[in-house]
């Protein structure tokens, strides 16, 4: 058996199609789609976008929509999916002219450092600090990639909403504005049975302004329910990114209408 390469987490169909589903929910219906997962391992999404799309086009015609890039070429293997377009290589180094544009970007990005490649390919993103993981620039790919109006809908871990190697990718997705929905699993039962990822799934619009809205989910939800949770807005920069619940927004507004105690010097005693 192949060894598997390092970071990989490889995507239960309970996380893949509902994914699948909130990326494509708008463009339900139309036949001349191009979709991709741009790490897209043993074709877990892939998969799911065919059971989507099946549902309004022929199995045939939803394989011809696809397009999968991944550097694991054994992984590539296993796919199975005749008709689609399958790419081995690395998605941060391909030349992605040659495949077009896509109307949705959908997937579960590597879990690694970045200290495990060359880091000069990386100073031309957006995102980059030098020690971010890889899958915060696979965020920035799928604007990339996206045609004006594609969608994203992808699954990592959460980190990169508070830690420092995060701020580049916040600033770049405050800027573009096209975050809508996040829901944050870092607080319920593992999601991936042989991984602790803490993970988050976030998606959007490329090319359109949302306000961005958010839960935190900690119990046992599904992600199909998680999905479709109303979720509170959220007010976001480049500063670190708090999934809060109403109460919680009410309360910081409430302190924040308070002025702060001004600290004064001891006065001496004298006799």
């Amino acid at each position: 058996m192949a060894e598997r390469v390092p970071g990989v987490v490889y995507t239960p169909t309970a996380i893949a199609e509902p994914m699948v589903r909130t990326a494509l929910a708008p463009l339900r219906g139309r036949r001349d789609l191009r979709i991709c997962d741009p790490a897209c391992g043993d074709g877990a999404f892939l998969r799911a976008a065919v059971t989507v799309l099946a549902e309004w086009m022929p199995v045939a015609d939803a394989r011809r929509c696809l397009v999968g890039v991944d550097i694991d070429v054994d992984a590539l293997a296993r796919v199975a999916l005749p008709g689609a377009t399958l790419v081995a290589g690395d998605a941060l180094a391909l030349d992605w002219s040659a495949l077009g544009g896509f109307d949705a970007v959908v997937g579960n990005p590597p879990y690694i450092r970045q200290e495990r490649i060359a880091k000069a390919a990386l100073r031309g993103w957006e995102s980059y600090d030098g020690v971010a993981d890889l899958y915060v620039y696979f965020v920035e790919l799928a604007h990339r990639i996206a045609r004006p109006g594609g969608r994203y809908c992808l699954i990592v871990p959460d980190k990169w909403m508070t830690a420092a190697y995060g701020r580049p990718l916040r600033a770049f997705l405050a800027a573009a504005g096209s975050v809508e929905g996040l829901v944050d699993f870092a607080r319920a039962p593992a999601l991936f049975a042989d991984a602790d990822a803490f993970p988050c799934i976030v998606w959007g619009t490329v090319g359109t302004r949302s306000a961005p809205r958010a839960t935190r989910i900690s119990d046992a939800t599904s992600v199909v329910d998680a999905l479709a949770r109303p979720r509170e807005p959220q007010a976001w920069s480049e500063e670190p990114w708090y999934v809060e619940t109403a109460a919680e927004s009410a309360l910081l507004a409430k302190l924040a209408r308070h002025p702060r105690l001004a600290l004064t010097p001891a006065r001496g005693c004298s006799r």
